[in-house]
């Protein structure tokens, strides 16, 4: 099988060509790695991966490309129950019973959303906090950048369509980061979050000139 970056609207691939000649733009000159596992401790199976890391100063790179396009909502596997809603978990939440069922759902509104479908992937987002906060020691530092694609169009209709759309995105993004779970979970585990965008016609290193800080 060829790697996910093969593929030409794979985010791995906006990754690669974003990152390949350093993340200088993220504030670091280390090397960086991609497709970077981040297992969570206790838990068996499949463990969240990463589209990219930066060991030299703990930096943590999740690329979207067309992925905010799609229809979200937060559906987990029985096994992270406890991580989310035990005893003296991590996030603040209240205790609920463990339902008899393989999956779960958590309301987007836990995360200050009040739609019943989010363009932002916070199923995806828990699961790579708890997996960093796994990784690190208690006291290092870390920070999870998510990196997205906004193309820049010729035609100035496409481009209002295209900045409504991250305009809608990056007052779900400050919800969710700003929601107490989230600020409850990053502060007890020393970790940071950003969000930026590469705006640019086409998919090209990120850089002081295309890059937009989100939040």
């Amino acid at each position: 099988m060829p790697p996910k970056m093969a593929s030409v609207a794979s985010s791995s691939r906006f990754c690669y060509l974003a990152l390949r000649d350093g993340a200088n733009s993220l504030g670091s000159n280390g090397t960086v790695k991609f497709e970077y596992e981040c297992k969570i401790n206790g838990l068996q199976g499949i463990a969240p991966q990463l589209d990219a890391f930066i060991p030299a100063d703990n930096i943590y790179v999740e690329a979207k490309c067309h992925e905010i396009f799609d229809s979200h909502r937060i559906r987990m596997k029985e096994k992270y129950w406890n991580l989310m809603f035990g005893e003296n978990n991590d996030w603040g939440i209240d205790i609920i019973n463990k339902p008899e069922r393989e999956y779960f759902d958590i309301s987007l509104s836990v995360f200050g959303i009040e739609k019943k479908r989010s363009m932002f992937d916070i199923k995806q987002l828990l699961c790579h906090l708890l997996g960093i906060a796994s990784q690190k020691e208690s006291s290092e530092s870390a920070t999870l950048v998510y990196l997205f694609f906004k193309p820049k169009m010729k035609k100035e209709t496409d481009q209002n369509a295209i900045d409504e759309v991250f305009e809608n995105l990056q007052a779900e993004i400050l919800e969710i980061f700003n929601s107490s779970p989230i600020q409850n979970f990053i502060k007890k585990h020393n970790i940071s979050l950003q969000a930026v965008a590469e705006y640019s016609s086409i998919m090209a290193s990120l850089n002081e000139n295309n890059i937009i800080i989100l939040a």
